[in-house]
């Protein structure tokens, strides 16, 4: 069964960066992907949904989070 979890950070200036951690759990360290969306775009795109079926077809886990101003994440672009 494949979950998705949020994350959250806290930068340095207070702001947070939100995202999501994709895994199946396990009692093993797969290997994990940190996607980067591109500019102007979110950590819940086309893009990441292709890449989170691949990595689940692999048994890895999916880390995805917004840069700053996109999506749920604060501040500005």
């Amino acid at each position: 069964m494949r979950l998705c979890r949020p994350i959250e950070l806290v930068a340095a200036d207070g702001q947070r960066i939100r995202g999501d951690r994709h895994f199946t759990p396990s009692n093993e360290a797969p290997p994990v992907v940190v996607f980067a969306h591109g500019l102007g775009s979110d950590r819940r795109g086309e893009k990441v949904n292709a890449f989170e079926a691949e990595c689940a077809r692999r048994g890895w886990e999916l880390v995805a989070a917004g840069y700053r101003g996109h999506g749920r994440t604060d501040g500005t672009m």
